[in-house]
């Protein structure tokens, strides 16, 4: 009677599929399917030598590939809500964005007439990222960000508002005023970059398994 084959202790298409695997679980999307995908082709490929781990690879990567797949489907609902909620958050801070990048650009402009455009340009960015900004429930943010709420209105939303009328009225004070809120948001979003990063990745129409996991027990 033979005996089956002694697995190998490791190799590299096992290793690689079992990392890939891994990684696919905090990956959302097409990019997490396809990384799943080539998994599952490294886990055969260390499968048919007789590698040890090669199925464990195979099992994740396939977890995920199910999961993203009805998640597509609209099987496994995905939280709209959020969606909307963090696309209009970005909208507002790329709005700051350009208010940032106008502010610089009228340091170095030298006519009236660049000046005024300049100027125009500002009140627009301003003004588009306060009403973008107004949509936002601020407060849904503080569960997953401390203190989100109170920032965002006391520093972001009110440094935009003073430094719209700065501008629109020619009044220095209230300008200088803005733009010392934002500079402070800005502090403020520098220091918690890394928790809106993963709130940013698991409000995305298709979150990765380990997101939405994640999002679920907390």
């Amino acid at each position: 009677m033979e005996e089956s084959p002694t697995p190998k202790s490791l190799g590299v298409p096992s290793v690689c599929g079992l990392i890939l695997g891994i990684a696919s679980v905090f990956l959302g999307s097409t990019l997490g399917i396809l990384t799943a995908f080539i998994a599952v082709i490294l886990g055969f490929l260390g499968y048919r030598k007789n590698e040890r781990l090669s199925l464990t690879g195979i099992l994740i990567a396939g977890i995920v590939i199910i999961f993203l797949n009805l998640q597509g489907m609209g099987v496994i609902p995905t939280p709209k809500k959020n969606v909307t909620l963090m696309k209009t958050y970005t909208e507002a801070i790329r709005s700051s964005v350009k208010v940032f990048n106008g502010l610089k650009k009228e340091t170095k402009v030298t006519t009236q007439k660049e000046k005024e455009k300049v100027k125009k340009d500002i009140i627009a960015a301003l003004t588009q990222g306060l009403e973008a900004a107004r949509k936002v429930e601020a407060e849904r943010f503080d569960p997953f960000i401390a203190n989100f709420s109170q920032h965002f209105h006391l520093e972001f939303m009110k440094g935009m508002a003073l430094l719209r009328e700065g501008y629109i009225h020619t009044q220095k004070d209230k300008r200088i005023k803005g733009a010392v809120l934002l500079d402070k948001w800005a502090r403020w979003s520098q220091a918690h970059r890394k928790e809106m990063i993963d709130l940013w990745h698991a409000w995305q129409p298709q979150p990765s398994l380990y997101q939405t996991i994640r999002g679920i027990w907390r």
